[in-house]
Order: structure tokens, then sequence, then C-alpha cells
């Protein structure tokens, strides 16, 4: 999957999101209709949880999670972070699927 985005990765990998959270969004360039399956989420030194979409039969478009929530409508896909007071790092894995393929989305909030 190709993506758009005003947001870049460090070199660490990783967008990356400050203290008070924020909202990201990325245009897919090569799919026209893909859907959240994924989340996992820990804070540093913590245990990972795993939120995972809930499949029926009407098209997945949202995923939440404890910090995160994902929404696709179309090819635009938007990702909103809460915000943090903890002292330790935030991660959180996104994973997006179009049929066979499939991409992640890392995130990385440090206070």
């Amino acid at each position: 999957m190709k993506w758009r985005s005003e947001v870049k990765k460090s070199s660490d990998g990783y967008y990356q999101v400050s203290p008070d959270g924020g909202t990201f969004v990325f245009q897919c360039k090569n799919y026209s209709l893909f859907w959240p399956i994924e989340v996992k989420e820990s804070e540093e030194g913590g245990i990972e949880k795993s939120f995972r979409s809930e499949y029926n039969n009407s098209q997945i478009t949202s995923i939440k999670s404890d910090w995160l929530t994902a929404k696709c409508e179309g090819s635009k896909l938007t990702v909103t972070i809460q915000p943090t007071t903890s002292k330790c790092c935030r991660l959180f894995k996104l994973s997006v699927e179009a049929g066979d393929v499939f991409d992640d989305f890392c995130f990385k909030q440090s206070y």
C-alpha cells in the first residue's frame, strides 16, 4: 500500500506524537478501500494490549483502543491519539488490510 500524508516518519520508523495527542490523516494512493484490523498498544516496559476489529457482514470502518481511534473513509485513514500525562513512552501499531494486502502504522508518544 502506498500512502500520502503531511506527516513523516522519524528515523526510528515511528510517527512521533506529542503529549497533547493529535490527529493524523493518511491518503492511500493505490487502494480505494481498506479497513483497520488491529491495534496493539503499550507503555514502555508495560504489557502490550491488542484490540481487534469486530467482523460482521457490514464493512469495518473503524477501530478503537484505550488511547487510539482509527477511521477509514474510502481511501482516507484518520488516526486520533489521546493526550497523555504518563511519564512513560506509549507505542502504537495500527494494522490495516485491503483484501490480501496489509500495512502497519507505528506511532510513538512521549511525555
